[in-house]
């Protein structure tokens, strides 16, 4: 009987599902010793006491060898579930682990109920900070003691995910012990990522720290009207940065709310400046209204529920976009006068190449005269330079939130700009479009959850159209061209 080369059982053990490795290690020594390679590549995930003991005694096995091949650690009790805590036992058998085994090539450790846990276990706290070269951290609920194993993780690290503790207050720690910045300054020279939730803290300018020159991506989440400043300081050579609901809900539709923090930072930025250019930023339009952001942004991502259509002009006055993606979720948006049509005719403006306006549409624009407002649309966009024009209808609910409004019953009749859509030649507009804007390249056009009609999606081009339709429950496409 032919034997199997070494490397071909290595092969077969690395490619086998994962409920097929252990049974291979049960029958054979070779998948024995190279199994656990196998099992610890798609990394460690410690939920309960009893994973904790399988763990250990699964690594404890050939010597402890198998630490070797740990590239990932999640932490990860459930931080929903009272009853579900590391125990004290499971704790001092973890820390005694990562103190005595080499974990070198561990590089990603996630920790849920971060601070709880570290607060409640210093050992635990003491063995992380051992961890050699991790390199993607994500800690949740931090607080002072998380931030403590940030720093002494050495200056290794290249993403950190740092979510603060939303139910007890870390005021009480002084912000340079808490703050992302000045906890993470010894990787400023390897941190290329950082994203940063729950952090309503100032950091003072006298406590800013040396810039972090390769960071490339920031995302900043649920801070409570953040100030700018010590970022735009600090990551300098950002492209890419992404607000997550830096507001009060509740104030989104409110300027006057609003603008006192918009002008905060307009003018440190007018101040001490701002990034010189962005390749791209995501956003609700009111997270990029209180940014008081003033540089060029290449791609513009903004998402617009509540707000005024004078914050979204004055968003991209700001930032002068050449590609703008836009979902709003709002009456008026087609008005000629103060909606979207008159935003793309200001100077902000000017530079588009690429629009991408996903438009969910409000009962109030129920009689919407849809023929007028395409009029208006081209006239807008002519003097641009645009190169690629996309247009979604959003028809989703559009029905049930009259029917609420007016409490009409289950047979409401079809409003004016539902019968237009249901009836609209996708591909004649899309035609219209690319004949009537001189720039224009390829424009694509959809409707999408309208009540009698299926989904469609038309591209028109200069080298023909192409019209996909589906029904809301089949995946399947019935595509033609011309």
């Amino acid at each position: 009987m032919a034997l199997l080369h070494a490397d071909i059982l290595a092969t077969i053990v690395a490619f086998a599902p994962l409920e097929a490795i252990s049974p291979m290690m049960r029958a054979s020594r070779f998948f024995y010793h190279e199994g656990p390679k196998a099992l610890l590549r798609h990394g460690v995930g410690l939920d309960t006491d009893e994973t904790v003991a399988k763990f250990i005694r699964f690594i404890n096995a050939e010597g402890g060898t198998r630490s070797r091949y740990v590239t990932e650690l999640y932490i990860i009790f459930d931080e929903y579930d009272e009853g579900t805590v590391m125990s004290e036992s499971s704790a001092e058998l973890l820390s005694g682990l990562l103190r005595t085994l080499t974990f070198d090539r561990l590089t990603t450790l996630h920790i849920d109920r971060c601070e709880t846990t570290l607060v409640a276990y210093p050992s635990l706290l003491t063995a992380l900070k051992g961890l050699p070269d991790v390199r993607d951290i994500a800690l949740d609920s931090c607080g002072k003691r998380a931030c403590d194993l940030v720093s002494g993780l050495g200056g290794h690290l290249r993403h950190a995910m740092l979510i603060y503790s939303v139910e007890e207050p870390i005021g009480a720690a002084p912000v340079q012990d808490i703050h992302p910045l000045t906890t993470l300054r010894s990787s400023h020279d390897t941190l290329t990522k950082l994203d940063v939730h729950f952090m309503d803290e100032h950091l003072p300018r006298s406590l800013y720290p040396p810039p972090f020159p390769n960071v490339r991506e920031f995302e900043i989440a649920w801070c409570h009207y953040p100030l700018l400043s010590p970022y735009i300081h600090a990551l300098p050579n950002l492209r890419t940065l992404s607000f997550i609901t830096t507001f009060d809900m509740e104030d989104a539709s409110s300027a006057v709310v609003l603008a006192p923090h918009r002008e905060g930072n307009r003018l440190e930025q007018l101040q001490y400046g701002s990034w010189k250019s962005l390749d791209y930023v995501y956003g609700r339009v009111a997270d990029l209204y209180i940014s008081g952001l003033t540089c060029q942004v290449r791609h513009l991502s903004l998402h617009m529920v509540e707000e005024t259509f004078e914050m979204l002009s004055n968003v991209v006055e700001d930032t002068r976009p050449s590609d703008l993606s836009l979902h709003t979720m709002r009456a008026g948006a087609f008005d000629n006068a103060s909606g979207v049509p008159a935003i793309l005719r200001q100077a902000g403006a000017a530079k588009l190449e690429v629009f991408k306006w996903d438009v969910q549409l409000d009962p109030e624009d129920k009689d919407l005269n849809l023929i007028s407002a395409s009029t208006d649309l081209v006239s807008c966009m002519r003097p641009l330079s645009l190169r690629k024009l996309e247009l979604v209808f959003t028809c989703f609910d559009f029905a049930d939130q009259i029917r609420e409004r007016v409490r009409l019953g289950p047979t409401l009749p079809q409003s004016e700009v539902e019968k237009f859509l249901g009836a609209l030649d996708l591909a004649n507009l899309g035609a219209q479009f690319l004949s009537s804007i001189p720039t224009l390249e390829l424009v694509t056009l959809e409707i999408c959850g309208h009540r009698v009609r299926k989904h469609e999606r038309v591209v028109v081009s200069s080298e023909g159209t192409t019209v996909t339709t589906r029904g809301d429950d089949d995946d399947d496409d019935d595509s033609h061209y011309d």
